[in-house]
């Protein structure tokens, strides 16, 4: 996206802040991690974390072939996932999506919640802010956690910081390897196990709940994802008229298990109005992806009382519409270099069309094609 949007999406919100760190080695160096530690070794959460706010995760949960996490115990794996084919070891299920973005739909239904929870409240609310609390971050990328009242650019430009954050728990002071405390700079988050600050309902915590309780853990339904904006950004002097244009994000995730990561976040956390918080009344639906055909709302606090809690219904036509998409496998760059180029090859109809020194230069061209980065030649390792 063109300044001042990059790194945005079309909301206008700083996005791809928070990815999971691979547990392992990327070499046989024993000092040569796949995901560069920044916390001191004798900092109790060395193991557990890469660096502040971004847990480790086994690397069966996104690469086939690998120990995967166990939701029990944080520090002891499960057994790779069983593989139907042995090409595909090292491989990994893709789920793309092709997501329209209604911004003119998104903001002029900020206007009218920022004036309902104004009125409720009894206290002024931006149209931003109230957008804010729908995200979990501020546009900036700063965390509702450590910036409750307003955005703070400096926060969300300290990666050390802009995603050090618990939600039910206090988030621990970790020590870096150069022996200075993380975060030092900025106020602690306060805990949040009631879902006042950051609601139970909003994005960032609905498809990552962190430390909050949960039915069959959270670190094992991570997955690796990106998201690259398509289509002209709208004017930001005018993102209440609809100006025809089709802009969007192109999603992609890579994990181990389609049917137990993607789908069951979409599924299960997304689309239901008590999950992953289970509670009465409930929270309802993530405001900003859910597809649940069907009434959807939210629930916002506006203080400390329940009671006063502002329910809001989503509207029908949601600002978010999957245009295209599908489930793939995408195997490893061995897989393509051999198996794969050898079946290909070695087809009927490949052996009738093709001298052996044109299937050899195939061979050759493919292994080419498949020189593979970095992460994958470790992940081989």
């Amino acid at each position: 996206m063109p300044a001042p949007l990059t790194g945005h999406e079309h909301f206008g919100f700083k996005d791809g802040i928070s990815q999971p760190a691979i547990r392992g080695l990327a070499s046989r160096d024993p000092t040569d991690f796949f995901d560069a530690r920044l916390l001191s070794p004798s900092d109790p959460n060395f193991d557990r974390f890469a660096e502040p706010g971004r847990p480790l995760v086994w690397p069966g949960q996104f690469v086939l072939g690998y120990k995967r996490q166990d939701p029990r115990n944080d520090l002891k794996p499960r057994d790779p996932f069983r593989l139907r084919i042995e090409w595909q070891r090292n491989g990994s299920y893709l789920v793309y999506r092709r997501l329209q973005q209604k911004v003119h739909l998104f903001w002029r239904f900020c206007e009218k919640g920022a004036q309902k929870v104004s009125v409720a409240s009894g206290q002024p609310i931006t149209p931003e802010s109230f957008a804010s609390r729908l995200v979990g971050r501020r546009p900036s990328g700063a965390p509702v956690m450590r910036a409750p009242a307003t955005d703070d650019t400096q926060l969300a430009d300290d990666d050390l910081s802009n995603n050090n954050f618990r939600f039910s728990n206090p988030t621990p002071v970790v020590t870096l390897k150069d022996g200075t405390k993380a975060s030092s700079a900025f106020p602690p988050p306060i805990a949040d196990p009631n879902g006042r600050t950051c609601p139970f309902v909003v994005h960032i915590r609905k498809v990552n709940p962190r430390d909050d309780p949960t039915d069959g853990g959270t670190l094992n339904r991570l997955m690796l994802r990106r998201g690259i904006p398509y289509g002209k950004p709208q004017d930001r002097a005018k993102l209440l008229e609809e100006d025809g244009i089709d802009r969007g994000l192109l999603f992609m995730a890579y994990q181990g298990a389609i049917a137990d990561q993607f789908q069951f976040v979409t599924h299960t956390w997304v689309n239901q109005a008590d999950a992953p918080h289970h509670g009465d009344p409930e929270t309802g639906h993530d405001p900003l992806i859910s597809q649940k055909v069907g009434a959807r709302f939210i629930r916002l606090p506006i203080d400390g009382d329940v009671d006063r809690d502002q329910q809001i219904d989503l509207p029908e036509d949601p600002w978010v519409v999957m245009t295209g998409g599908g489930y793939f496998f995408t195997p490893s760059v061995s897989a393509l270099a051999g198996p794969l180029t050898d079946e290909i090859s070695s087809s009927p109809r490949r052996r009738r069309s093709r001298t052996g020194g044109q299937r050899q230069a195939a061979r050759q061209s493919a292994q080419r094609r498949a020189a593979g980065p970095r992460n994958t030649r470790g992940a081989r390792r």
